[in-house]
């Protein structure tokens, strides 16, 4: 998913299931705003956000079984809360902030 532009994007998603990829690309002059809900396995975010301040993002990873992991770069006002409910074992979370 990829927005662009002038203000106003928000990105809202819960996806249910095993093996699944969010790539989410934000850019723009702000006004970002991002909410990301994986329930299964082996699920991976992998998000940027950029642009001229306004950034946001609330993360929720669960699992019962294979990790799942989070990639984000975030660059302008940042903000980000990032949870993880992990049954078994837990992967990486990545957190960029220049």
């Amino acid at each position: 998913m990829t927005q662009l532009g002038n203000a106003g994007k928000q990105l809202f998603t819960t996806t249910s299931g095993d093996s699944n990829t969010l790539s989410a690309s934000q850019d723009g002059l702000g006004a970002h705003y991002l909410n990301v809900n994986f329930v299964g396995n082996s699920n991976d975010a992998q998000v940027t956000q950029t642009g001229n301040t306004k950034n946001a993002a609330t993360i929720s990873l669960t699992n019962s079984g294979a990790p799942a992991s989070v990639t984000l770069n975030q660059s302008g006002g940042q903000t980000y809360n990032i949870e993880r409910t992990c049954t078994a074992t837990c992967a990486r979370v990545t957190v960029t902030q220049p």
